[in-house]
């Protein structure tokens, strides 16, 4: 197997930015380094739909983002396209 071919468990989310005017996109900064741009519209309507107070209420954990506003959640696995 090659070095490109090994999967490892994604890093922990440490901050979330929204690119402003319009909030269609988001980054995700995680603890090793990688950010992670997602494209609301495509990935997460329910979040660009939002307002801006709910889209930044936020909870980090472990594992991805959790708007309780919203009931909405991410895995930071799942943006990866790896199985949670």
């Amino acid at each position: 197997m090659s070095p490109r071919q090994v999967i490892r468990e994604p890093g922990k989310p440490v901050a979330v930015q929204f690119v402003p005017y319009p909030p269609t996109v988001m980054i995700i900064w995680l603890d090793d380094g990688l950010a992670i741009g997602v494209l609301l519209r495509q990935w997460l309507p329910h979040i660009q739909e939002a307002t801006t107070e709910q889209r930044n209420n936020y909870r980090l954990s472990d594992y991805g983002i959790h708007w309780p506003d919203l009931d909405q959640d991410i895995s930071i696995a799942g943006l990866l396209g790896m199985s949670d």
